[in-house]
Formats: structure tokens, C-alpha cells, sequence
């Protein structure tokens, strides 16, 4: 089973409201070959001139400042059912992910995007690869497709050392069924892919065939098991799934043969996509507000002061004075070799039934009364929610790093500087 495979030059299309994004990207674009053809800073625009254009990919932003995302996607799977289109976001909620692909999203990306990665999405797409139709396949050919199609994109969305545990594991499974199935399938242990073989029919049931396929994502999710959680694995299973499911070419083959009869996870509902939590931008920005808090903590010959604390259900006042105290240990303030920096993420245990953790940063300030230096923890807390969304915590630095360069007293960092730099953080965040 071989498919033909030509190499293209795509038009792509950006739609961003950040200025420094849709630049960066378009750079990018045009230095992996490709052509950006059209930019917009909002989804109106967009939507205004969809019959105007042509375009092979869509880089989509899922927060704009009139329609999300999400509201926009639609439209443009419909005036192109066949294009390539890339969400784009600083979070990666899961139920965001889903419903963009839901939606009809080709791909989902966390900014910053970095330009190898790009470059590897672009090539995927500039491959024009010619799927057959149902009617040319058997129902034996359309599932080894459909597994070989899966394993690609369960590594092409973990992590660079999880994607070669997937790469090993799944070739350790074929050699198996190499060795002991040969009558059964073709394996190719370099591609890492599995096709019928022609000799099949006559000795073997279909049954018994797909029975056999069925096996592959099951032992590959058991052997991956062993080194990661449970539910980590099922997020990257159903993401997988997903990702494929927004493909009309693949979901006309998953017709013929149903996911769960070849061990792969059924596919997802779209039923109730307007109420995830990130269908609308508009709450996102209190989303954020509610996982994040900011406290900040004055460490001098008083002991730790509570200078400013944010949304105190979120963290318990024991946490934050005795983490006070920890983290002056740890920066050896009274060293005369001190530098202020970033700690974390560190684990912080709490009484919630939600753990939470930190990312300290700590600096030397003067005081108003005597002029001498004091220690300042300022510290962001966050659940495991807004962990998922803060993929990089270098932003956060720099966000902190900026907006305390200007401040020189320990008596200036008052609660609305510390509201206005948590608004900071949440907006670049979202950017």
C-alpha cells in the first residue's frame, strides 16, 4: 500500500493581534520556503475576506480581541474544507485543545513556537499525501493505516525523550509481530510501520487479523505505562485521537473500521463544545486570575512580612510565612555573593485537596526609614490548572524582571503594584 507523495510550496495565512507574533511567524514562514500571502490582527477581518483568498495553512490565534478562535474556525474549515489549520495559544488546556479540533483544527501549537517545530509542521503539510479511498482498501488495509497513523501522531505531539521511548517500544511490538506473525504483516522496523501481507488471505480470518492489530496500541499504552502515569498516557491517546478525527479523509476511514475495534480510543463527542471553559476568551482571563495568585514578603531583622497576599483562598497564610522563611534560606541573602533570580517550580504542600506550586523570584530593595537593603520574595502560586497553561517559565521572569526594574524601595511594591503585575502576567500569558 503506497501512497504518492509530492512536495509543495505553501500559502499560508496568519491571523494574530500581536504584532511581535504575526512578524516572528511570517519570518519563519519565509524562511522554511513557504509564503505568507495575507496577515490580520482579529477575526472580523479575517471572516470579511474569506472569499477573496486561497490558502494552503492558517495560522489561527485562539484569544483575539473581538471573536476567539474558536468562532472563527468554523468558518474557515467551511470555506476550506480541505486546508490546513494551525491553532495557535499560550495554553494548552485539554478541553481547549479538543474542541479546536473538534472544531476542524488540523493542529494545535503553544507560543512561542519555535522554528524547528515549524519547519516540521510545514513539511508534514507540504507533503500532498493521497490517502486512498475506502472502496480501494480493505477493511484490513484501512486498519493497519489507521495504527501506523496513530503511533506518528502520538510521537509527533510527546515530548522529545517520550517520543523515542514511543519510537523503541513500538518497534520492540512489530519485531514481535515480525517474528511470530510474519503470514499476517509486512513490518518495516526503520518507518515504524505495519501492512498487510498479500499472503494473508486464504489462511487467516479477518477477525482474526484485527484481533491481532488490536494488541499494538494496547501493549504500547502498557509498556509506556510503566514509565509514566496512567492518565498522562490517556490524554496523549485521546489527543492522538483527536488530531486525527479532524481530518475528513481519516474519519471516513474510521466509518469503515470504528477505533475501539483496532485498540485505539473512541472518538470524541462534539456535543456540548460551547460550554468548555475557553470557548469564549472572555472568561479565560478570570480562569487564570482564579489559579494564579502573587504574594510578596518582606525578609529583614522583623522576620517575614506579609507585604501584599492576592486571593487568600488560594494560598493558606501559614504557606506563604513559612515558605517566607524557607526560601530566605535558600538565597543566602546575607551572602555577600547574592543574585537575585528564579527559583522553581518548587512543591509547595497546602490543606487544599489541590496542590499547589511556586516560582520564587527574590531581589534586593532599600528601605524608606534607614536606606538599607532588604530581601523581597515575591512569589506566584499556581494550581496544577494554570501549570498546564505556563508551558515556560522564562516568560514569567522576564515579566517580573521588567516590571520591578523601576522600582527601588521595598515600600513601592503596595498591593496595586502587585495587582497590576499579576494582570501583566496573565495578559502576556494569553498573548
Amino acid at each position: 500500500m503506497s501512497f504518492y507523495i509530492k512536495l509543495m510550496t505553501l500559502n499560508t495565512i496568519i491571523i494574530d493581534d500581536s504584532f511581535f507574533v504575526r512578524e516572528t511567524l511570517s519570518k519563519m514562514i519565509a524562511d522554511s520556503g513557504h509564503n505568507v500571502i495575507k496577515k490580520y490582527n482579529n477575526g472580523k477581518s479575517i471572516l470579511e475576506d474569506l472569499n477573496n483568498i486561497n490558502a494552503d495553512v492558517f495560522f489561527l490565534d485562539i484569544i483575539l480581541p473581538d471573536l476567539s478562535g474558536l468562532e472563527v474556525l468554523p468558518k474557515i474549515r467551511e470555506r476550506f474544507p480541505n486546508g490546513n489549520i494551525v491553532m495557535l495559544s499560550g495554553m494548552t488546556q485539554g478541553n481547549t485543545v479538543a474542541a479546536a479540533l473538534q472544531l476542524g483544527a488540523t493542529d494545535f501549537v503553544s507560543k512561542p513556537i519555535s522554528k524547528d517545530q515549524l519547519s516540521d509542521l510545514l513539511s508534514k503539510f507540504s507533503a500532498n499525501v493521497s490517502i486512498p479511498s475506502v472502496e480501494e482498501l480493505s477493511t484490513i488495509g484501512v486498519s493497519t493505516f489507521l495504527i501506523n497513523m496513530f503511533i506518528s501522531e502520538l510521537a509527533a505531539h510527546a515530548s522529545a525523550s517520550l517520543r523515542e521511548i514511543i519510537f523503541n517500544q513500538a518497534r520492540s511490538i512489530l519485531e514481535y509481530l515480525n517474528m511470530n506473525y510474519s503470514e499476517m504483516f509486512v513490518t518495516d522496523l526503520e518507518k515504524i510501520t505495519i501492512e498487510p501481507n498479500p499472503e494473508l488471505w486464504g489462511k487467516y480470518s479477518e477477525e482474526e487479523v484485527i484481533n491481532k492489530l488490536a494488541e499494538i496500541p494496547v501493549d504500547l499504552s502498557m509498556e509506556v505505562s510503566f514509565l509514566y502515569p496512567e492518565d498522562f498516557i490517556n490524554d496523549l491517546y485521546d489527543q492522538a485521537i483527536l488530531i486525527m478525527a479532524s481530518r475528513s479523509k481519516i474519519v471516513k476511514l474510521f466509518e469503515l473500521v470504528p477505533p475501539s475495534k483496532i485498540g485505539l480510543p473512541e472518538l470524541p463527542s462534539i456535543d456540548n463544545i460551547s460550554d468548555t471553559p475557553m470557548h469564549s476568551a472572555g472568561t479565560t482571563f478570570e480562569e487564570l486570575e482564579k489559579a494564579i495568585a502573587i504574594s510578596a514578603y518582606l525578609a529583614g531583622s522583623m522576620g517575614p512580612q506579609i507585604l501584599a497576599n492576592i486571593d487568600a483562598g488560594l494560598v493558606d497564610e501559614h504557606i506563604i510565612m513559612r515558605n517566607a522563611i524557607f526560601y530566605s534560606t535558600l538565597s543566602n541573602a546575607n551572602d555577600e555573593n547574592f543574585q537575585e533570580g528564579l527559583f522553581g517550580p518548587l512543591p509547595v504542600s497546602s490543606t487544599s485537596e489541590e496542590s499547589l506550586s511556586s516560582l520564587v523570584y527574590t531581589l534586593k530593595m532599600r528601605t524608606v526609614e534607614d536606606d538599607t537593603p532588604a530581601l523581597i520574595m515575591l512569589t506566584f502560586y499556581f494550581t496544577p490548572t494554570a501549570e498546564k497553561i505556563i508551558s515556560n517559565y522564562s516568560r514569567l521572569s522576564f515579566i517580573i524582571k521588567t516590571r520591578l526594574a523601576n522600582i527601588n524601595y521595598a515600600e513601592e511594591l503596595d498591593r496595586v503594584f502587585i495587582r497590576n503585575l499579576l494582570n501583566d502576567a496573565i495578559n502576556f500569558i494569553l498573548e
